[in-house]
């Protein structure tokens, strides 16, 4: 696979701690719990050494964008959770599309952390990239957002 056709990095604050937002994040049922995926399913999990945990997930998620009410379609997934790095990474492929998410926390203080959701779209149907491109991001947005009100008041 060549270069991917769309990189991006949505940050947000939060008002946990880095440690607290990755724990919570190395859950795939957040997810659920943020609004942004309709169900997550767990089909194989290990722990490698090193505490590194290894997850291929089933996330359903509206196949129409504009009001979630049509069908869905499951997006499978592999998560992978360090909590040496406190970073999660999802490489998710589903009708031809491949993306890829690092998310990192880093601490701020005791308190709070910064989140950044670094994305690679490695590749998408030739005739669907821009929108690919632009509906993934307002996505990630949605789910950045969603993480960042999450904790609101919570430092």
């Amino acid at each position: 696979m060549g270069d991917p056709i769309a990189t991006y990095e949505i940050q947000r604050q939060l008002d946990t701690s880095a440690q607290t937002a990755f724990s919570d994040f190395s859950d795939p049922s957040l997810l659920v719990k943020l609004g942004t995926a309709l169900a997550v399913t767990v089909a194989k999990e290990s722990v490698l050494p090193g505490g590194m945990s290894v997850r291929e997930i089933g996330v359903r998620d509206p196949l129409d964008l504009c009001c979630g009410c049509g069908p869905t379609i499951v997006v499978p997934a592999k998560m992978v959770s360090d909590p040496g790095k406190l970073t999660v990474r999802f490489d998710a492929s589903s009708m031809g599309t491949v993306v890829r998410h690092v998310y990192a926390f880093v601490p701020l203080d005791d308190f709070r952390c910064v989140a950044t959701d670094s994305v690679e779209i490695l590749s998408a149907p030739w005739c669907l990239g821009a929108f690919v491109t632009r509906t993934a991001q307002a996505s990630h947005t949605r789910t950045m957002d969603a993480l960042q009100k999450h904790y609101a008041g919570h430092a």
